[in-house]
């Protein structure tokens, strides 16, 4: 029964995921459209927000990531 509570605890955590970078998405849009002169800024910021989105999900869902051998 615990391993159907972690799925659903997943597919929550996902739901959430995907509702956070719509946010992020639409926010960056309306940004760019704006302000068309600070494009570069504008994305990072929205990287960076859509990067913190999916560490959380990896969090929540205790997922680690592997070590990086670049």
């Amino acid at each position: 029964m615990k391993r159907v509570v972690s799925v659903m605890q997943t597919l929550e955590a996902l739901r959430i995921l995907k509702t956070k970078l719509a946010a992020i998405d639409q926010e960056h849009d309306a940004e760019f459209a704006v302000q068309d002169s600070e494009r570069e800024s504008i994305d990072v910021k929205a990287e960076a927000q859509a990067l913190s989105a999916i560490f959380d999900f990896l969090k929540e869902c205790k997922i680690t990531l592997p070590d990086s051998h670049f």
